[in-house]
């Protein structure tokens, strides 16, 4: 499930992501968008209308959640972030049509194995990525 990678560019600011990943699609472009602390970020990804992923501006750690006053964290960098996607993407399907307990709770252990590889942070639980594998976990990726 490999998609081709695409830069989006904005506010004299590039960065390269994969151009989908299962639901989430990348942006156009990027905008910055400032949080209430004073905090920026530009939007890489989104779900929807829901769910944005993205970059802080100066520390390059990506977030993701509704808006960027309500963000968890992602990844503890961009090339992270991809990377993560790329293999979590290379090991689906993780389980078939209707699948048993087992399968559900091997997928989960698989997936946080990969992250944990990759960036040991974003492995924790109330990220990003703990998230999308509780989505795993209760069956939402059924081949």
């Amino acid at each position: 499930m490999n998609s081709e990678m695409v830069t989006l560019f904005g506010n004299g600011v590039s960065v390269e992501v994969s151009s989908s990943f299962f639901s989430y699609r990348a942006d156009s472009d990027l905008v910055l968008s400032v949080d209430e602390k004073g905090e920026g970020y530009y939007r890489i990804m989104h779900l929807g209308e829901h769910v944005g992923v993205y970059v802080h501006a100066s520390s390059g750690k990506i977030c993701a959640g509704p808006n960027t006053s309500h963000l968890l964290f992602g990844n503890s960098t961009i090339s992270h972030f991809v990377q993560c996607m790329q293999e979590v993407a290379d090991s689906y399907p993780w389980y078939g049509e209707d699948p048993k307990v087992d399968e559900l709770i091997k997928a989960e252990r698989d997936l946080e194995a990969i992250i944990q590889k990759i960036d040991p942070p974003a492995a924790r639980e109330t990220t990003f990525w703990a998230n999308f594998i509780s989505d795993v976990r209760m069956g939402c990726y059924e081949d």
